[in-house]
């Protein structure tokens, strides 16, 4: 299993952006070797020539930060965010126009809320 740094997404969720077509243009990517073994790259250059949409080729996959998938579903008119609430020490996560049920939307942790929000999110777009 490949260890990601903590500032992009993980590999089960941008598995599922690359299927519903998440384009942004990215620095890392994960690259399919003899089949089945996945590969983190990374082009060592911060030129503009290496920052693609790898979700174009088949056995790759872009590695976006957690910015770039927010800001991409803000792009689609899907807007939300995550929230402190001090009252039971946790994190809340919303979506504009959306009722969570309180069950699926408060985490003790901030990276949980943000890997809840994006699934939530890609849900979503999926059903439009």
């Amino acid at each position: 299993m490949i260890e990601l740094p903590y500032w992009l997404v993980p590999i089960d969720i941008v598995k599922k952006l690359k299927d519903i077509n998440f384009n942004e243009k990215c620095f890392f990517y994960l690259q399919y070797q003899r089949g089945t073994q996945l590969v983190l790259k990374n082009p060592f250059s911060l030129s503009t020539e290496t920052v693609r949409n790898y979700n174009l080729h088949f056995d790759d996959i872009s590695l976006p930060t957690w910015d770039q998938v927010f800001k991409w579903f803000r792009r689609k008119n899907i807007h939300s965010h995550i929230e402190y609430t001090s009252d039971n020490d946790s994190f809340k996560i919303k979506i504009e126009g959306i009722h969570l049920h309180t069950t699926e939307s408060f985490f003790k942790t901030y990276e949980e809320a943000q890997k809840a929000l994006i699934n939530k999110l890609i849900e979503i777009y999926e059903n439009r």
